[in-house]
C-alpha cells in the first residue's frame, strides 16, 4: 500500500477505483473486531495517501465465527461507509454455501461480493446465485478465472492449492487436448469466458508483471470467437474442480464446522 500510494501521487482521484481488505492479516491471523477494522482502514488510507476507498472488503469470512461476521464485522463496515471513508462495502468468500447465507442474513446492505473460483471453464457454479445477487443489488467480482492456477500452462498451481496430483494431471491432459483441437491457448479462453458473461460486471485477475498485464489487455482487445469459448467450456466443465466437495462436508470452515447426523449420512453414502 505504501508503494501504491507513491505511484498514485499526482493522479486525479476520480480516475481510478481503489479497493482494500480488512479482517485477515496473515495465514492464520484474523481480527474481525470493530475497533481493528476501523484502525485498519485508517492505516490503509494513510499508507495510500488518500481520503477514502472505493471498495472495502471483509476478507475470507468462511474462517470466522458467523456471529462475529454478521453482528460485529459487517456493521463495522457499515460505520466506515457512513463515515465517508469507503463508498462501497462487501466481503470475500470461497464456499458458495457460506456466500449465500451471508448475503441472505446480512444486517446491512451489501454492495459487492468477491467469489473465487466459481465462474471458470471448469466450474461455473456461482451462476445459481446470479438471481439472488441481482435481487439484492450486489455487484459480483469474479476472481481467479484461471482457477487458482489450474487453467494455465505457464506455471504450476500454488502449494496451497487443494487439487490432487491425479486431478492436476487429468486437467493438464484436458488442456492439451482442447488447445490442439481449437488451436488456441487455454489462458486466452479462460480469461475471455467470464468477461463475456453479462451477470459478471468485474473479473479479478492477479498480475505480477507488465507482460502479464499486456497479455490480458491483448486478449480483451482481440477476443476469440464465442463458439470456440463455448466449445472449450463444454469439454472442460466440471471435469476437474478447485476443491473436492468432500472438503466442505468435513467441517473445515467455521460456518460449516457443525455436522449433523444427516450430513454424516450423506457423507457415508
Amino acid at each position: 500500500e505504501t508503494v501504491l500510494g507513491q505511484c498514485l501521487k499526482g493522479i486525479n482521484r476520480n480516475d481510478f477505483y481503489l479497493s482494500s481488505k480488512v479482517g485477515r492479516y496473515g495465514a492464520n491471523e484474523f481480527d474481525y473486531s470493530a475497533q481493528r477494522i476501523k484502525d485498519s482502514v485508517n492505516e490503509s488510507l494513510h499508507r495510500l495517501g488518500v481520503d477514502y476507498l472505493d471498495i472495502l472488503i471483509l476478507h475470507d469470512v468462511e474462517y470466522v465465527d458467523p456471529d462475529i461476521v454478521l453482528h460485529e464485522a459487517l456493521p463495522a463496515l457499515q460505520l466506515v461507509k457512513e463515515s465517508g471513508k469507503t463508498r462501497y462495502i462487501g466481503f470475500s468468500c470461497e464456499p458458495l454455501e457460506v456466500l449465500e447465507m451471508i448475503v441472505k442474513s446480512s444486517p446491512v446492505n451489501l454492495d459487492v461480493v468477491i467469489s473465487y473460483p466459481h465462474y471458470t471453464l471448469l466450474d461455473d457454479s456461482i451462476r445459481i446465485l446470479f438471481p439472488l445477487l441481482e435481487e439484492k443489488g450486489i455487484g459480483l467480482i469474479n476472481a481467479s478465472p484461471f482457477a487458482a492456477g489450474l487453467l494455465t500452462t505457464k506455471s504450476p498451481p500454488p502449494s496451497w492449492h487443494h487439487v490432487t496430483q491425479v486431478k492436476l494431471t487429468e486437467c493438464q491432459q484436458l488442456i492439451s487436448e482442447v488447445e490442439t483441437e481449437y488451436k488456441c491457448t487455454i489462458e486466452k479462453v479462460a480469461l475471455q469466458f467470464p468477461t463475456q458473461e453479462p451477470s459478471i460486471p468485474t473479473t479479478l485477475v492477479g498480475l505480477k508483471s507488465l507482460e502479464e498485464f499486456q497479455f490480458m489487455e491483448q486478449v480483451l482487445e482481440h477476443p476469440i470467437p464465442s463458439h470456440i469459448v463455448s466449445g472449450v467450456h463444454g469439454k472442460m466443465s466440471y471435469k476437474v474442480t478447485y476443491r473436492d466437495p468432500l472438503y466442505y462436508q468435513l467441517g473445515n470452515y467455521a460456518f460449516l464446522g457443525k455436522e449433523t447426523d444427516s450430513d454424516n449420512k450423506d457423507l457415508n453414502q
